[in-house]
């Protein structure tokens, strides 16, 4: 029923199967809302396409994959309809100028006498369902990073919907996987520490609103500006340094249920190597002064005295730079512009690493005083001697 919160409620954890055992789904490409009309006409391929030759080259059209087409789309753009595409077994894809049919068989454009992929390729909205099926926990996860990285593209009218629009993928990710595992607000336990490495696309501008009626915490992707992309870690198999804390195996519920608890997850509690970006007595520099680009590659020096702690910001990258006495620098950068802003400003005067691998580390700043950290950035590894001497440290990041 429109506009029933009750029934929202019940059928945003069915999406899954509504899809699932649709026998066919239809996706309007081209229109950018549901009242917009399905029909247009029709005159882009009503003329044959003959190759032409012009001296001794053959000019020709060659037709763009409908893949291609389609992120080009207004359906694209929306968020809601990345689960019937991905979910759908069978899907019809009405475009403006030509439809196309794909199924697990492979995809065929109108008027086309054989599939535009070869037989065993699978297409981009048929590989989540397909890694879902053989359930191989890297390529499963993989798959699911790429959802994601979709997902947190698109628009959403609603911020209040930001789990309910990917529910049924975490249900049914959830369903496929082997052993143990648990929804925690867009990432999942038993690859936590590779899913807390996501980075923003750009950091997000001063003028974006962040969707505060949404209480995602902050190490999720889901507490960022609507539309910001994120772009994922892609290695499964990772040592890490950190381990979660009071989250053992819970009653044993539906797959739909686990995630719309999971959902709801605000915090969690980590025991992890834990320490500041930048020593007390570091130096903030403009950012000029420790970076150069060579051939479009920033180049970082320490300036004229190695012996001197620096750390240096850039306000609209939201690159972070930090560097200690006659040691290799680290390298980072920033969630939001704002953040950076602060550190420039001094607001910001203490930022913290929390160790994952020698690969990433997310940048986090106390929230409140009761102690309860919030992440800012993320570092892009670390020397080995950077959490030398130190002991784990039970850590709550909100």
């Amino acid at each position: 029923m429109q506009d029933d919160v009750q029934d929202k409620e019940v059928e945003i954890q069915r999406m899954q199967e509504v899809y699932g055992n649709a026998a066919v789904t239809i996706c309007a490409t081209t229109t950018a809302k549901a009242t917009q009309s399905l029909l247009m006409p029709r005159l882009a391929w009503s003329k044959l396409v003959k190759a032409c030759r012009i001296g001794t080259s053959w000019l020709t059209v060659s037709p763009t994959l409908p893949a291609d087409l389609r992120a080009r789309a207004p359906l694209s753009l929306r968020a809601w309809t990345l689960q019937e595409e991905h979910l759908s077994p069978r899907l019809l894809f009405w475009g403006g100028q030509r439809f196309s049919w794909a199924c697990g068989r492979g995809e065929y454009v109108e008027d086309s006498s054989s599939s535009t992929l070869s037989r065993p390729s699978v297409t981009p909205s048929r590989k989540f369902l397909a890694e879902c099926r053989t359930a191989e926990p890297n390529e499963l996860w993989l798959a699911w990073n790429s959802i994601v990285e979709s997902y947190t593209a698109r628009s959403l009218s609603n911020p209040a919907d930001r789990f309910n629009a990917l529910a049924g993928f975490a249900t049914r990710y959830l369903a496929a996987v082997s052993g143990y595992n648990k929804y925690m607000a867009g990432l999942w336990r038993a690859t936590f520490a590779q899913d807390l490495l996501w980075r923003v696309a750009r950091p997000a501008r001063l003028d974006e609103e962040w969707p505060g009626n949404v209480d995602a915490p902050s190490w999720s992707w889901a507490s960022l500006p609507i539309s910001l992309g994120v772009r994922m870690w892609d290695k499964f198999e990772m040592p890490t340094e950190i381990e979660l804390v009071g989250d053992g195996a819970s009653v044993k519920v539906e797959p739909s249920e686990a995630v719309a608890q999971g959902a709801g997850l605000s915090y969690v509690r980590v025991r992890g190597l834990l320490r500041t970006l930048w020593s007390p007595k570091s130096q903030l520099r403009e950012w000029s002064d420790v970076c150069v680009q060579v051939d479009g590659v920033n180049k970082f020096r320490s300036g004229s005295n190695p012996g001197q702690d620096v750390h240096a910001v850039d306000s609209l990258t939201g690159n972070l730079f930090a560097y200690e006495a006659r040691k290799q620098e680290i390298v980072a950068e920033m969630d939001s512009r704002k953040l950076a802003e602060d550190i420039t400003e001094q607001l910001l005067l203490e930022i913290y690493d929390l160790a994952i691998s020698e690969h990433g580390m997310p940048l986090l700043r106390r929230k409140n005083v009761m102690g309860a950290f919030q992440r800012v950035g993320i570092g892009f590894g670390c020397r080995r001697d950077f959490f030398k001497g130190l002991e784990r440290t039970e850590v709550v990041i909100a």
